[in-house]
């Protein structure tokens, strides 16, 4: 088996679910057209195990990239496949009822997970956004990986869509740099990622999950996730995917998710704000969340995460850097 990481355009998947767009701007000074050299590409190599991404470690033939540069028709893949061959590390869902410490990596998502927010939201969501500030970079660059995201689940995950900033290199590519892309896991564990577009410290982005075509019953035919650079507007990545059958009853207002940190000073300089966060139910009606709050104390560095939500609109991830 190849390990790489595998580049579709628009894809139909064997279960009904589907990719059905992609699109993504590249730089300030780009074109508007789809072009992978936005940001350096990443070819996993071929003795590699695993790949990381925003939900664990997983496969690296299970990770595809959607919004290659030709427009040539992309083979099938497989949703079916089965979760032992595509998951290296499964995705756990926590209580959405209670917050807290979690004190074993069972308890907790990937265990890259360090902290985050969770609502249930039993009728189903249509709709999620929010808005963020890419950070400095941190003061020690190494290997470290960093993801912060929105994202919605199931009651049982995966699948997961999420609109994802990312530092450092991972599944997808990147580097000692930010960067954005979106990101959709299946079922059945394969995953599929927008196009990665580089953005720069201070820039402001907005995250958005919004159900598209018809929501009815607690679910929408089709999922449209795009990450969109608010001070570059240019800088846009889209990802939708018609993922119809899922009923997504659990939101994550804000996530932080780290790999392969060696300190806490690898971690941004000052505390991530995810603010303006917009939730709607099944219907479209407004919702208004009441956060539960998780810090991961199983998480190595321990750099005293704390998560706090000062109003339903607003979710704070703070850590030590020292």
């Amino acid at each position: 088996m190849r390990l790489s990481l595998v580049r579709v355009a628009c894809i139909s998947l064997l279960s009904g679910a589907s990719l059905v767009g992609c699109s993504g701007e590249t730089s300030s000074d780009a074109s508007g057209t789809s072009d992978l050299s936005a940001a350096p590409d990443h070819a996993l190599s071929a003795t590699a195990s695993t790949a990381i991404t925003p939900f664990g470690k997983m496969n690296p033939a299970c990770v595809h990239e959607v919004g290659a540069t030709d427009d040539s028709a992309a083979a099938p893949v497989d949703e079916s496949a089965s979760l032992s061959a595509c998951l290296a590390i499964a995705p756990k869902v926590p209580s959405a009822t209670t917050g807290g410490t979690i004190t074993a990596d069972t308890d907790a998502e990937p265990p890259g997970w360090v902290e985050w927010a969770d609502q249930d939201l039993a009728s189903g969501v249509s709709f999620l956004s929010a808005d963020f500030t890419v950070p400095a970079t941190p003061s020690n660059v190494g290997d470290q990986v960093i993801f912060l995201f929105p994202s919605l689940t199931p009651s049982t995950n995966p699948p997961i869509i999420q609109p994802v900033l990312q530092f450092g290199e991972a599944a997808n590519g990147g580097g000692q740099y930010w960067a954005i892309a979106n990101w959709y896991l299946t079922e059945a564990a394969n995953s599929y990622t927008s196009k990665l577009v580089k953005v720069s410290p201070g820039d402001k982005l907005r995250g958005t999950i919004e159900g598209t075509g018809t929501c009815s019953a607690g679910r929408c035919t089709s999922w449209t996730i795009t990450l969109a650079d608010l001070t570059q507007p240019t800088l846009k990545t889209t990802l939708t995917t018609q993922a119809g059958r899922h009923h997504f009853v659990q939101l994550q207002g804000a996530a932080l998710e780290t790999y392969q940190m060696t300190g806490c000073d690898q971690y941004p300089p000052s505390p991530i704000a995810f603010t303006n966060i917009t939730v709607k139910t099944n219907s479209g009606a407004a919702f208004t969340p009441t956060w539960n709050l998780f810090e991961n104390t199983t998480a190595t560095p321990d750099c005293g995460f704390e998560a706090s939500s000062p109003s339903p609109s607003e979710i704070d991830l703070a850590f030590t850097t020292k």
